[in-house]
């Protein structure tokens, strides 16, 4: 009765354990006790350093998620990085114009975006026509980068980009937004503005960025130093050049209705230069469009330019 409850493999067990445990001593006889235990080797950091070199940028930057060690090879290549350029434009382009294929421009695999990197040097172009998936990886890579530049150049969608990216206000809300905005065209732009209903408060800019899920799980997010005071997103820089065009300039002025304060961008101490830059206009603004003095009105009073005296310059290409 009860072998036929235990089954087969019951009864081989109950009835004669002899046999598991002959296995089992007959197995640990087998296994050699002085064989060598298998360690990792760890190869030096100037052998990896070398490999690196031969990677595409955006693989290099996954690299840092392996181990501590590839993430400190990779933080020393990059530490002597002194300019960052970031920009918004037709890819088909700049694809076009590097004929030579020379390996300058490498393109994301899965988003519209180009990036080169040189010994001093990082630039990043996103499509014109970009999709959230292509904000939320810009966004990603600005948040890496933002910690070498010592001089940054940026269009003003990228500006705008990177205060909703500091902001309370989830990046594909204001996507959704953006592309509203850019359908509709001027003069009805002009008065288009996002309501932010849970504003900075005197947050910082990372607690408000994982309070949007805007940090995208980025471990260099969130930075402290020895103080405990956190360090703006461009700790270094000491030059900012914003490109604008006439037709571009509501991204600038609607930098206010974030609720950002300039020292979540920068230290308003070290910063040397502020420069706005803004092209020719082809052709006329309609004629109920906001004139460009207008929206840098509103941007000098959030920026306080005043208090910057010469180190704030706005240049206008007629």
């Amino acid at each position: 009765m009860i072998a036929h409850i235990l089954g087969r493999r019951g009864r081989k067990i109950f009835f004669e354990p002899s046999i598991i445990l002959a296995k089992k001593k007959s197995y640990k006889e087998h296994k050699n006790p002085h064989s060598p235990v298998c360690t990792d080797l760890q190869l030096p950091d100037a052998i990896w350093g070398k490999v690196f070199d031969e990677l595409e940028p955006f693989d290099l930057i996954r690299m840092r998620k392996v181990s501590k060690q590839f993430e400190r090879i990779v933080e020393t290549k990059l530490s002597n990085t002194l300019y960052l350029d970031v920009m918004k434009c037709d890819l088909n382009d700049v694809i076009i114009e590097d004929t030579d294929n020379d390996g300058e421009f490498y393109k994301h695999k899965k988003c519209q975006l180009l990036i080169a990197i040189t010994q001093r040097s990082v630039c990043l172009i996103v499509d014109e026509r970009w999709t959230n998936k292509d904000v939320q990886c810009l966004w990603g890579c600005l948040q890496f980068f933002a910690k070498y530049a010592h001089t940054v150049c940026l269009d003003v969608q990228i500006f705008e980009l990177i205060s909703v990216g500091l902001s309370s206000l989830k990046l594909s809300r204001w996507y959704t937004f953006e592309s509203y905005v850019g359908s509709i065209g001027l003069p009805e732009s002009d008065n288009c503005h996002l309501k932010i209903t849970s504003a900075n408060c005197g947050r910082t800019f990372s607690s408000c960025a994982m309070i949007s899920g805007n940090s995208n799980g980025c471990h260099d997010f969130h930075r402290m130093n020895p103080d405990g005071v956190e360090v703006p997103l461009f700790p270094k820089i000491k030059e900012l050049t914003i490109k604008s065009s006439p037709y571009d300039m509501a991204h600038l002025s609607r930098i206010v209705d974030y609720h950002i304060h300039p020292c979540n961008f920068f230290n308003l101490e070290k910063i040397e230069l502020i420069r706005i830059t803004v092209g020719q206009c082809k052709s006329k603004l309609p004629t109920k469009a906001k004139k460009v003095h207008q929206h840098l009105r509103v941007f000098r009073g959030w920026l306080d330019s005043l208090s910057l005296a010469e180190k704030y310059v706005e240049q206008r290409h007629e």
